[in-house]
């Protein structure tokens, strides 16, 4: 059973019909509510309530809603937070009321739908979010077990992850799509658990035998995480990050758009990656020099239009991490 306070609801309006009329319905929908009737008397008592929610009436006399749903960040960081307000302002604010005060916009002509149908939404939120943070710690420590065959470090891939959400972000895909980018690029190698050492580390003239085997290691990671729903969401990149846009990489050869956009996205950052770390080590004009070589091997390797979009990224948010 969930605890009260993944059920509260706080209400704040001065309009005490308004509440009253909230609570109401929503006590039917299976939650528990508390109403105040001025932003001040909810802010004294936020931080003791740790709310699901907290829906405040943007006009209200002394402090408004949007100053008190800002401040509610602080003393209950955990609750999403609601604006109510007149239908004629919803469009203009939920275009431009920032997400650190708002997480959504809600008419009070249409509060007993558009309220539910707005908490419903952030609890499945909630729970994709829950799931996915779930499906990070158990990716994490698959990567600790690469570090421990000394495969790769957990800094490198961590910083690969970050990377990849950063540009799956940049480049439009959904937030499902970024979480699904952000564990596939911790997984990638997570096949290379598969295979023995004398394949991993086959010293510096690897025979063709060798060389093939150690390519099993994407479908090997494939059937690794196929039948876990937890982590099921990375197979796109771990299955398909060599393949390469001119149809030269593997397991499948596949070419151009037929290349899964995760693993098209991925393949840029972990080849921006590889650039950019050995120019470093040179000391020269890493990021530049690595994105020209990235552009150099766009129509070969890379998805020009992905390439594009790590470039517009601002500099400092690959020379800074």
């Amino acid at each position: 059973m969930k605890s009260a306070a993944h059920r509260l609801v706080v209400l704040v309006d001065d309009d005490k019909l308004v509440v009253r009329t909230a609570s109401r319905f929503l006590k039917m929908r299976g939650y528990d509510t508390l109403g105040f009737y001025t932003a001040q008397e909810a802010l004294d008592e936020l931080s003791q309530l740790s709310p699901f929610a907290i829906v405040a009436d943007l006009h209200m006399p002394g402090m408004n809603g949007a100053e008190l749903l800002s401040l509610a960040r602080t003393c209950a960081p955990a609750a999403n937070r609601i604006l109510l307000t007149a239908e004629s302002e919803v469009t203009t604010l939920a275009r431009t009321m920032p997400l650190m005060v708002a997480h959504a916009v809600v008419p009070k002509t249409d509060l007993q739908n558009s309220l539910p149908l707005a908490l419903e939404r952030m609890r499945r939120d909630g729970e994709r979010l829950n799931r996915h943070t779930e499906a990070i710690a158990v990716a994490t420590g698959m990567v600790r077990a690469l570090q421990a065959r000394h495969i790769t470090t957990v800094q490198e891939v961590i910083q690969l992850s970050q990377w990849t959400r950063r540009l799956a972000q940049q480049y439009g895909l959904s937030e499902e799509q970024i979480r699904e980018a952000e564990l596939g690029a911790l997984l990638h190698d997570v096949g290379k658990l598969g295979l023995p050492d004398e394949i991993l580390f086959p010293g510096r003239c690897p025979s063709p035998q060798q060389r093939v085997a150690l390519r099993r290691h994407t479908e090997l990671g494939v059937s690794m995480l196929q039948d876990s729903s937890l982590l099921r969401g990375g197979v796109e990149i771990v299955g398909h990050h060599h393949e390469r846009w001119d149809a030269s990489g593997y397991p499948a050869k596949l070419n151009g758009d037929a290349i899964p956009i995760k693993a098209r996205i991925f393949s840029v950052v972990a080849g921006y990656a590889s650039h950019f770390a050995n120019l470093v080590q040179h000391g020269t004009d890493a990021h530049r020099k690595a994105g020209k070589a990235l552009r150099n091997e766009v129509g070969r390797y890379y998805d020009p239009r992905v390439v594009e979009a790590l470039l517009s990224i601002p500099r400092q948010v690959w020379t800074e991490a």
